[in-house]
């Protein structure tokens, strides 16, 4: 006989996972929310079937991802759900509250490759020259576009350099990325001016 569905040993388990993911994981707070938000669409599906979250199995976890695929959720979606759930999964396998992670034998969505979207040369030439550069408004923004350009930098990196992490006679930047990962980032002249 199955165990019932207990909000609260549900909300304990996730509440360590997610410590664990932010100290032993290193993931960044906007990932953690992303699986929060993931694992609040489970706890929700687990209430309505008065299933307990040690007691899910493969067809659960199957009838879970498949209601959401029923919604209309893009195949990204999908993988990120699935992955989710893989990792929570083996989250509590390690922690040793269930014997097997039944999220593992459910294959991923198949995804197409999509080409990368680009700008021309023409297009950025024109979004380089949007900034009015007689305001220190404008200045601030061309000085971030062209960093930009000639770093590759995500716009999360740019927000937060700082001055301490700008070398502009050097002509480098020090950027934490994603995992709070360190990296150095060389620029060019036109940057650098």
């Amino acid at each position: 006989m199955r165990i019932i569905f207990d909000g609260e040993m549900l909300a304990a388990d996730l509440k360590r996972y997610f410590v664990f993911l932010q100290i032993e994981k290193g993931l960044s707070r906007n990932t953690i929310l992303s699986y929060r938000q993931e694992l609040d669409k489970w706890g929700a599906f687990l209430e309505e079937k008065n299933l307990h979250h040690l007691e899910a199995d493969e067809d659960d976890v199957t009838e879970f991802l498949m209601h959401h695929s029923a919604q209309g959720q893009a195949q990204s979606s999908q993988s990120h759900l699935l992955s989710v759930m893989r990792s929570f999964f083996h989250y509590l396998v390690g922690e040793e509250k269930v014997d097997e992670n039944p999220a593992s034998p459910i294959p991923f969505p198949k995804k197409w490759k999509l080409l990368p979207k680009y700008l021309t040369i023409d297009q950025v030439s024109e979004l380089l020259e949007l900034p009015d550069t007689k305001t220190p408004f404008g200045e601030r923004d061309k000085a971030i576009l062209e960093v930009m350009y000639a770093t590759g930098l995500r716009i999360s990196e740019v927000s937060g350099l700082t001055v301490e992490s700008t070398y502009i006679e050097e002509q480098f930047l020090r950027v934490m990325g994603k995992g709070n990962k360190e990296r150095v980032v060389p620029f060019g002249e036109k940057a650098r001016q």
